[in-house]
């Protein structure tokens, strides 16, 4: 955590007959204008999703603090998930790949997009979420946890500290470039040039798409192997 992290706040109940289970909102501090997400479950989802590396339960469960709790109610159990490996009891740090290849999907509908569009602008913001969602796909289905972040640049690096090797190599600076497209150069601004942008970087996001399509079928049964090895 750092000083400009936000605050995410896991609420675990039993919802009322025809109520969804899950939902989302996000407050507002006045005194600090903080947001806060408040993510509402049950206990049955936080069970069965807290080994997923695509949700927030597993993050929460692990390494959040539990601030309030209803008398009588019985806890989930919270902590690192510990496993045997051959002499002691050490911290799991594999997860469930098991949204891979909806993420995948996700990502060649994005790219799709990005063809299609006519103006650069909208081009560049979809090639920029074609290619954020292509690289979190390495990473989940390597069974790592995946943290909500658009820096290209930091998802490139972290898919390749995983043992990844991506054949396309971009310039980092173009990375840079295109990840402002997932933010403040959605919107018109002085200086931005999304005809080169889109130029320098499409290849290499086609490149990449090639590459995750070939990959992730094995890489998600490597994963599973591992997690099977490791109880």
């Amino acid at each position: 955590m750092t000083g400009s992290s936000d605050l995410d706040l896991l609420v675990i109940r039993t919802p009322e007959p025809r109520e969804n289970a899950n939902d989302h909102h996000r407050w507002r501090c006045d005194e600090t204008g903080d947001d806060l997400d408040v993510l509402l479950t049950d206990r049955q989802t936080a069970e069965r999703y807290r080994r997923s590396a695509g949700y927030v339960y597993a993050a929460a469960l692990e390494e959040g603090r539990t601030i309030y709790a209803r008398e009588g109610a019985p806890l989930l159990r919270t902590g690192p998930h510990l496993v045997w490996n051959g002499s002691e009891m050490v911290r799991s740090t594999i997860y469930e790949p098991d949204y891979a290849r909806e993420w995948l999907d996700q990502a060649e509908r994005k790219w799709r997009t990005a063809n299609r569009e006519e103006h650069p602008v909208d081009k560049c913001e979809n090639l920029q979420a074609a290619m954020e969602r292509l690289l979190k796909v390495l990473i989940v289905a390597h069974g790592q946890r995946v943290r909500h972040r658009h820096d290209l640049r930091e998802l490139w690096a972290e898919a390749e500290g995983h043992g990844e090797s991506i054949p396309a190599q971009p310039d980092p600076m173009e990375l840079d470039r295109l990840t402002k497209y997932a933010g403040e150069w959605q919107y018109p601004a002085p200086g931005i040039e999304p005809e080169a942008t889109w130029k320098a970087i499409a290849p290499v996001g086609e490149d990449l798409l090639r590459h995750v399509r070939a990959r992730v079928p094995a890489l998600i049964e490597e994963t599973r192997r591992k997690l099977e090895r490791n109880g």
